[in-house]
């Protein structure tokens, strides 16, 4: 949707709770090689409760590593938040792409990230709370674009 941030959601929308409090520093979307990080799987075990047109009773082959990051500032810079979503991306078959749940045309790219529930850290240094906290979410990622040096990403749906 047009004015729509591609990270953050409900932590960057302007008319959220969170930026009457906050101002948005800087967001952050990264599409990494599988396991990069060392907390992801190499198949995702699909459940019962998730929404694709896979067989649940399949694991499907991780093909890259998503990790979405939103810095938050509040009175004047003295404190920050800073939120971390951390998934698994698997990709999205051609009827998952030709949805008509997708919002517009999604590129062979698209990959659908299973994120584990997001770590907040507030504090600069993470020494107040770091913690984990809320549910597990998806999301529908697409680089419509990708080269040496930059990567066009748009979001296809929540």
């Amino acid at each position: 949707r047009e004015n729509d941030n591609p990270v953050g959601g409900k932590w960057t929308n302007k008319k959220g709770l969170t930026q009457k409090i906050f101002r948005t520093r800087r967001t952050f979307q990264h599409l990494l090689p599988k396991n990069t990080t060392g907390l992801g799987s190499l198949i995702y075990m699909a459940d019962d409760n998730d929404n694709n047109d896979t067989d649940t009773k399949q694991g499907i082959p991780v093909v890259a590593e998503a990790v979405n990051v939103i810095s938050l500032d509040a009175f004047f810079g003295l404190l920050r938040l800073t939120v971390i979503l951390r998934g698994d991306a698997v990709a999205l078959s051609q009827k998952e792409r030709a949805s008509p749940k997708m919002i517009g045309p999604l590129s062979n790219l698209a990959v659908r990230a299973y994120f584990d529930p997001p770590k907040i850290i507030l504090g600069k240094s993470g020494r107040f709370i770091n913690i984990s906290i809320g549910p597990p979410s998806s999301v529908v990622l697409d680089a419509p674009y990708v080269d040496d040096s930059i990567r066009i990403g748009k979001g296809g749906t929540s």
